[in-house]
């Protein structure tokens, strides 16, 4: 219906409120696991199945709205990921073919609409600490670290608040600083790859 009647701001709210419910349920899922039960599962399922179903979806949109959308469609890919991730594989197997063409989209840049993942991109969350010691100023411990991330230019810089507002959901003892979307949609993509990979049948690999 939305493709028929909506517009870019249609699809902006949508996309946001949908990213929002599914990160309503990923910290169901991270902070009250003992409430998980295999009916709550089944439970999720249900609009799970419908987010991934939109992921095939969104290529059209970004061709009809281009960057009105595009970082809402980055947060709305992230989300989905990230409470994929959570979840047992076993679950959702019957999505893992649109999952999987998903993932290899993101991390190949087959689709031009999507954020490549450069070889040139590092990805902080995925690097051992004491590796990021090894990368230059831009992301040692010092009082100027901001102003230094934000002077590199690359992927690494610019952690802020502006980049996901539902970080202001999670749980921490120091200030949200989440990394751009396309940064933190390339980690989470990369998670989620190595989580499903070993589940996939020999054809699909």
């Amino acid at each position: 219906m939305e493709l028929r009647r909506g517009d870019y701001f249609t699809w902006q709210v949508t996309l946001e409120g949908r990213a929002g419910a599914l990160s309503a349920m990923k910290n169901l899922l991270l902070h009250c696991r003992e409430l998980v039960t295999d009916d709550i599962i089944n439970h999720l399922l249900t609009p799970l199945v419908c987010a991934v179903a939109l992921l095939t979806r969104l290529p059209s949109l970004l061709r009809s709205y281009g960057g009105s959308v595009l970082s809402w469609s980055l947060v709305y890919r992230l989300r989905v990921y990230e409470l994929l991730a959570l979840l047992p594989p076993h679950t959702y197997q019957d999505s893992f073919g649109l999952v999987m063409n998903q993932l290899v989209s993101d991390l190949s840049g087959q689709d031009n609409l999507n954020q490549p993942c450069s070889e040139l991109t590092l990805l902080p969350p995925l690097c051992h600490q004491d590796d990021l010691q090894l990368v230059g100023p831009a992301l040692h411990a010092t009082d100027h670290r901001y102003i230094e991330e934000q002077l590199h230019g690359s992927s690494v810089g610019g952690a802020s608040l502006d980049n996901d507002v539902f970080s202001l959901c999670e749980t921490s003892d120091e200030a949200p600083a989440p990394l751009p979307p396309p940064v933190a949609l390339t980690a989470a993509a990369v998670r989620l790859f190595g989580t499903l990979y070993p589940y996939v049948i020999s054809a699909q690999r």
